[in-house]
């Protein structure tokens, strides 16, 4: 069975999609249900950002763990400024596990025997 990959451009706009989805999430005053906690909501949501972000670009993982660590740091300092919302150190930090996760999964994928 051989795997489906998209195109780079599809993963550009579903990475778009994502990106703005996440940010609603973060900036929206409602509660959402999170299975797991916090911590596992925002590695998740990160580690699916860094698949669709390797799929956009398939390649230079570190500029893309930048940007999404800068994401992540961006959506910290707009929280805090939101009075029904709390920024996190510990949140950021759950990204980067996410980020983490992904991209050791992409190195080993890639490494792999055909």
């Amino acid at each position: 069975m051989q795997a489906v990959l998209l195109s780079p451009r599809t993963y550009q706009i579903l990475l778009a999609l994502a990106l703005l989805t996440t940010a609603l999430f973060a900036i929206t005053k409602s509660s959402y249900p999170q299975p797991g906690g916090d911590k596992t909501m925002h590695a998740t949501a990160f580690f699916v950002l860094s698949l669709l972000t390797y799929g956009a670009w398939r390649r230079y993982l570190l500029p893309q763990w930048l940007g999404l660590a800068a994401y992540g740091a961006l959506i910290e300092l707009v929280q805090w400024y939101l009075p029904y919302r709390d920024a996190s150190l510990y949140d950021w930090c759950a990204d980067m596990v996410g980020v983490a996760i992904a991209y050791s999964l992409v190195l080993v994928v890639r490494k792999w025997p055909r």
